[in-house]
């Protein structure tokens, strides 16, 4: 698939890669969620991770594909998701952008990346670091979506020296997310060194909804 433009705007790589979960359309609502909500635990999480726009612009693309694999199976849907990204029209976005995000989509389940795995060992050191954090983020936005209701309205991150803090926005239980959440967060905490814990908020009744 060619590279047609380095130039493209953010929104516009992001609308590409929407256009192609739109065209699988698995759960488009649970894709858009993760896609908030990792795009809210980057920005959180920007004093301690000194990633740029640039990655989160990478970690939303894989986010809005992570799922569209079921398209194929459940079974392996990762795998079948990378497959699909490969056979996609996301012409917007550089090799290495697209090597990354698939990277993203094929770690954001479980089982952490590998330097035996071919796609992984193809990528530089710095490269395979940026990876580890980003699916660190992936894989507890995924979760917090456990139940596929978008309880969850906004996260907000509060980092101390022994704990970082997900405080959650929800329009109702979302006790479900948040078993989501703890089931995927142990490369999180390995990546930012602290462990992560979780408050929820009531959506009503606070400020937190500007």
């Amino acid at each position: 698939m060619a590279y047609q433009s380095r130039f493209a705007t953010y929104e516009q790589k992001i609308a590409q890669a929407k256009m192609v979960m739109l065209e699988y359309n698995w759960r488009p609502e649970h894709h858009i969620q993760v896609q908030k909500l990792a795009a809210q635990l980057f920005e959180g999480l920007r004093p301690i991770h000194t990633m740029t726009d640039s990655e989160k612009l990478l970690l939303e693309a894989a986010a809005l594909l992570h799922d569209i694999g079921w398209t194929i199976s459940g079974t392996k849907h990762h795998k079948h998701s990378v497959y699909l990204i490969r056979q996609s029209n996301l012409s917007l976005f550089s090799n290495r952008d697209l090597a990354i995000i698939m990277n993203l989509v094929r770690y954001h389940r479980r089982g952490g990346p590998q330097k035996e795995h071919r796609r992984y060992a193809a990528l530089t050191k710095t490269d395979q670091d940026i990876v580890k954090k980003l699916v660190a983020i992936l894989r507890v936005a995924d979760g917090l979506d456990r139940s596929n209701e978008q309880l969850i309205h906004r996260v907000m991150v509060d980092i101390d020296p022994d704990t970082i803090t997900a405080i959650l926005v929800s329009r109702g239980d979302c006790t479900r997310d948040i078993e989501g959440a703890t089931a995927k967060k142990a490369l999180f905490e390995e990546m930012f060194g602290r462990p992560l814990a979780f408050k929820v908020e009531t959506a009503v009744a606070t400020q937190y909804l500007t």
